[in-house]
């Protein structure tokens, strides 16, 4: 995907949130959830992330609203380790039995005091998992 054609390419408000879903969901799914990063590694992927939802600024004026998972994957990616692994603990006791519903809730709460609203407990921890200690 040529990123410099955007504005010719996507004049309809349809076509530029297409191609941004598509982008957010390709993005999460292949590096996200699948490369493992370095705590320097979460940043830059941030940065980088960060500079590819201003491409959608001249079609919005939040373009990160359409690149959710996405910002949230970066948010947990560069969090601070000691943050990170607490999450990683919360997360990691809805695994077993018992009061799931409390400890799925458990785990809701902590991603959202960590300003991270629209992944799953499950994908939170498939996302930290990729963080290389």
């Amino acid at each position: 995907l040529c990123l410099s054609v955007l504005p010719v390419c996507l004049p309809t408000s349809t076509a530029w949130r297409a191609v941004a879903q598509s982008v957010n969901l390709q993005y999460f799914e292949e590096l996200a959830t699948s490369t493992s990063f370095s705590y320097a590694g979460g940043h830059q992927f941030a940065l980088d992330c960060e500079a590819l939802v201003s491409l959608w600024k001249p079609y919005t004026p939040r373009p990160a609203n359409y690149f959710k998972e996405l910002m949230d994957s970066c948010k947990l990616l560069s969090m601070p380790r000691v943050e990170a692994e607490h999450l990683v603990q919360v997360l990691g006791d809805g695994d077993g039995g018992g009061e799931s519903g409390s400890c799925e809730s458990d785990a809701a709460d902590a991603l959202k005091r960590a300003g991270v609203r629209k992944l799953t407990p499950a994908q939170a921890a498939r996302v930290l998992s990729k963080r290389v200690v």
